[in-house]
């Protein structure tokens, strides 16, 4: 069965709101606590998750959904 250009985008879209959602949502979900010396985010992480967030962006512009979902993961867990 041959879909659509339109068809075939609105499904790598719906894929990549949905690898996003599940990305976010288990970023939401971990744990663990902070050391109790350091409630402070440390500035590597944060900036390891800016980049993580840029590289995502690159992968969707260029149509890796995988790819985009994996970096937003990624990024989920470099967060403070």
């Amino acid at each position: 069965m041959s879909y659509s250009y339109r068809m075939r985008k609105a499904s790598l879209f719906m894929t990549v709101i949905a690898l996003g959602g599940l990305a976010l949502a288990g970023g939401c979900a971990t744990t663990t606590s902070a050391p109790s010396g350091n409630s402070q985010a440390t500035p590597k992480n944060a900036t390891d998750a800016d980049a993580h967030l840029v590289i995502a962006e690159i992968a969707l512009q260029r149509g890796d959904s995988l790819g985009a979902a994996t970096e937003y993961l990624a990024a989920s867990h470099a967060s403070p």
